[in-house]
């Protein structure tokens, strides 16, 4: 009887270590194939000295067939960590300076939401991406 419960009991571990490799391996590959973005936090401030609640960076603004939008990151906490999808925003650009490149826009988004930031690729929604720097959070 002991016997046995020490060969399940080996069996129990050497599945946990296999599944356990496997779940790392997995997560590994997974943020290699992501495509990475930079990141950066909505803020407020003034953009040709006047005051806006909404600031972005230029290169924080996209345009495509539906007008102009922001891409917000969205941070979802999963078994195996944190995960970062995209959510496409409207957005109506209110001002711009091109001396600070910043822009006062107008949307849906709160205070100190997380946008996606100097993108080569025109990001779709819902995508899963890795985020370069995540002191952002």
């Amino acid at each position: 009887m002991k016997t046995r419960k020490k060969i399940v009991l080996g069996i129990l571990i050497v599945y946990l270590l296999i599944l356990a490799g496997l779940t790392f391996f997995s997560d590994h590959m997974l943020k290699k194939q992501l495509p990475e973005v930079e990141a950066v936090h909505v803020t407020s401030g003034t953009v040709n000295d006047t005051y806006y609640n909404k600031t972005v960076p230029l290169s924080a603004v996209y345009s495509d067939e539906k007008g102009q939008c922001l891409f917000e990151i969205v941070i979802r906490e999963t078994p195996l960590g944190k995960r970062y999808y995209l959510n496409r925003v409207d957005a109506v650009i209110l001002e711009t300076d091109a001396g600070t490149m910043k822009t006062a826009v107008e949307s849906v988004l709160s205070h100190n939401s997380l946008l996606v930031k100097d993108c080569s690729v025109l990001p779709e929604a819902c995508e899963m991406v890795r985020v370069k720097d995540e002191s952002h959070e």
